[in-house]
């Protein structure tokens, strides 16, 4: 398996190792933004490079893989790295909230629930529109009435 190190946006003094997510087959590239489980909740967090395997593979700890890839290129170039390091060294400051702090503001992806609507939701959606007669105010939302 291919382990990245991976710096979380959140307020850890150290990079975390992942492993390769299961639906992308493409090595992950530096400065890609991914989506990482940390505890319980999914957090943002930005490729580093490759991992070193040694202690992974050694039984040391669980390597979890990414949960999801964020963008289809990376934001920032590969020859950002060190200079990231060097300012959250410098600075005492967590490498991840160094670069969440300097990407431009909405990049940061967190733990939230979608909703989708199935095949089977949009069919009764539908039987009950055709059973109120086109009078679905209730689906339509607070303005549908104001007219």
């Amino acid at each position: 398996m291919r382990m990245y190190e991976i710096a979380v946006a959140a307020p850890l003094g150290q990079t975390l190792t992942y492993g390769q997510p299961e639906d992308f087959a493409e090595p992950l590239l530096p400065g890609l933004r991914v989506l990482v489980p940390l505890g319980r909740r999914l957090v943002t967090g930005y490729v580093l490079g490759r991992a070193v395997e040694d202690e992974a593979e050694q039984g040391a700890y669980t390597v979890r893989p990414v949960a999801e890839v964020l963008d289809p290129a990376p934001i920032f170039p590969a020859e950002l790295i060190p200079f990231y390091r060097w300012v959250a060294d410098y600075y005492h400051f967590p490498i991840g909230e160094m670069i969440r702090t300097a990407l431009p503001g909405g990049l940061t992806a967190a733990s939230g629930r979608r909703i989708r609507l199935t095949e089977e939701g949009g069919a009764e959606i539908a039987l009950y529109r055709q059973q109120a007669g086109g009078k679905d105010s209730a689906l339509a939302g607070p303005a549908a009435g104001k007219r």
